[in-house]
């Protein structure tokens, strides 16, 4: 993930130690300190305290105590959105035959893990995991460094044609077969015109048939006023984040076939009736918009999501836990 600047130093605490009166609201109790704390928050340990992981700084931690104060169900939210982009759908791509997969952005290795949702429906499965974040870069490394089948490289994801030329992803994945390039949670930290080049650059890269599983932050259903406070958060500690509407990120894509979605995490093919029943219990929360893209056509697979699957009434073969 990109680098971020030290963030500026919140305002001094009184001469006991706590939060001066100012009429700040309790987010501002848990920032207090917060730029003195080394090193910066980053993208990927943010999401990793949010979905309840260990491995997040004391930077991490106090931004996302930060962020549940806003979205007391924010947590439930990007759970549900790892079990969509790192569980089900992939599983569900690998029922369809396939055996190559791209994690751009992997982030900390938290369950469920994408490998073993794929290879335990198709034991030779490949699966290359990217980041920026040296953090990430040594625990993925340790996590995944035996496991066959794995590779960890460090690249820029925004730099496409850097990451398909770098010898790591060669090694392992083979170009001239389709693959699926998996974003959760990434894209919202790109200007459009960077998203676009991206996409573009992922259909030009790879061979026909590859296709693009994305989910994206929203603040469509979400207050101005909470989204307006988060947004300010993001740009402060960590890095510029882009809420868009659904139709925002349609456009981002173009007029490429949406194989299924786009919808929100908790609607793209659900395992029980239930998964979107208690999903949608979190009110006032960003939600994920998720989708299955084709990147350019390819073999016809006969992907057509049936409509049990899409209303979770179908069975779907979970991977190995």
């Amino acid at each position: 993930m990109r680098s971020v600047d030290r963030p500026a130093r919140p305002p001094a605490p009184s001469e006991h130690g706590a939060t001066k009166n100012t009429g700040e609201s309790p987010v501002a109790g848990c920032l207090q300190g917060l730029s003195a704390v080394f090193p910066a928050p980053t993208q990927g340990r943010v999401y990793n305290f949010l979905n309840g992981g260990k491995d997040a700084y004391a930077a991490e931690r106090a931004l996302g105590k930060a962020l549940k104060k806003i979205f007391p169900g924010i947590s439930e939210v990007t759970r549900e959105n790892r079990l969509c982009v790192n569980e089900r759908v992939p599983g569900y791509l690998a029922e369809e035959g396939f055996r190559q997969y791209l994690d751009l952005g992997c982030g900390m290795p938290d369950e469920p893990l994408l490998h073993r949702a794929v290879q335990g429906v198709v034991p030779g499965a490949r699966v290359a995991y990217m980041d920026h974040d040296p953090t990430v870069l040594v625990h993925a490394r340790s996590a995944y460094g035996s496991w066959p089948g794995l590779t960890v490289v460090e690249a820029d994801v925004w730099d496409i044609d850097g990451l398909l030329r770098h010898p790591d992803l060669r090694e392992l994945i083979d170009l001239d077969q389709p693959a699926v390039v998996v974003a959760g949670a990434v894209l919202h930290f790109a200007p459009d015109e960077t998203v676009k080049r991206v996409v573009d650059d992922l259909a030009a890269g790879l061979a026909a048939g590859s296709v693009l599983v994305l989910s994206h932050v929203t603040d469509d259903g979400v207050a101005e006023e909470d989204a307006a406070k988060a947004k300010e958060l993001y740009e402060k500690y960590v890095s510029p984040i882009y809420l868009r509407s659904k139709e925002e990120i349609q456009d981002l894509l173009g007029d490429r076939r949406m194989i299924a979605g786009l919808c929100r995490t908790y609607e793209l093919l659900p395992q029980h009736p239930d998964d979107v029943a208690l999903a949608r219990n979190v009110e006032g929360a960003p939600h994920f918009y998720a989708g299955i893209v084709e990147l350019s056509p390819g073999p016809e697979r006969g992907m057509a999501v049936s409509a049990a699957r899409r209303e979770g009434t179908a069975t779907h073969r979970r991977g190995m836990r």
